[in-house]
């Protein structure tokens, strides 16, 4: 699957469908960015990327959606 890092690198702020987000407190240490994956016919952002200055050793974030993959469901398993 290829994905656009075009807005990824870009500091052109654009709106999302969900319009403006509050202002988020600073953290030292974290970069986050959104881009578009191109999943959807009309262009948004769909894909959030999070940066770690030193690092991380794990982080999960699991869809809301009914419609699960069975990778989703794998990792989910090993939750307990």
């Amino acid at each position: 699957m290829a994905m656009n890092l075009t807005n990824f690198l870009s500091s052109k702020s654009r709106k999302s469908k969900m319009r403006d987000f509050q202002d988020l407190d600073h953290i030292d240490g974290i970069s986050i960015s959104t881009t578009s994956a191109n999943l959807y016919n009309s262009k948004r952002d769909d894909l959030v990327m999070f940066y770690f200055r030193e690092g991380a050793n794990f982080a999960s974030v699991y869809t809301q959606s009914k419609i699960v993959s069975e990778n989703i469901k794998w990792n989910l398993s090993l939750q307990g």
